[in-house]
């Protein structure tokens, strides 16, 4: 039997007390943070630097551009993502985090399947993962 960590534990207790079903049949859970989550650092310096890049990789490919337009708009109506306001970003900046991500094209016969990839052990300024 494989010993389970305090942390491992205190995440499952999270898990279980914060999760429900939604109506629509999926699942949602708050996440864990730990208790040095002010610590993090700034997070928005890095994710820009990555979508810019993402932004430079897509200009030349008008069809995955497309396609990258459809997920970001699709996650937008799932809520999984929220636009912020500037105003929003600099009061809140110690409880913003901002998710680095980038894409990766899988070759179908004559077809590019688009994904998007989320970093989210992307280190921030302070250096916490």
């Amino acid at each position: 039997m494989r010993y389970i960590t305090q942390d491992e534990k205190v995440c499952e207790t999270h898990f279980q007390s914060t999760h429900v079903r939604e109506s629509n049949g999926k699942f949602t859970a708050k996440l864990p943070f730990k208790p040095l989550i002010n610590q993090i650092g700034e997070s928005r310096e890095a994710a820009v630097r990555r979508w810019k890049s993402v932004e430079r990789r897509l200009d030349q490919q008008p069809k995955i551009y497309k396609q990258y337009g459809e997920f970001m708009s699709e996650c937008l109506s799932l809520n999984n993502m929220e636009p912020i306001s500037l105003k929003d970003m600099t009061k809140q900046a110690n409880t913003v985090y901002f998710l680095p991500y980038h894409f990766v094209l899988k070759r179908k016969a004559e077809n590019f399947k688009f994904r998007v990839v989320f970093d989210g052990s992307a280190k921030f300024s302070s250096g916490f993962l």
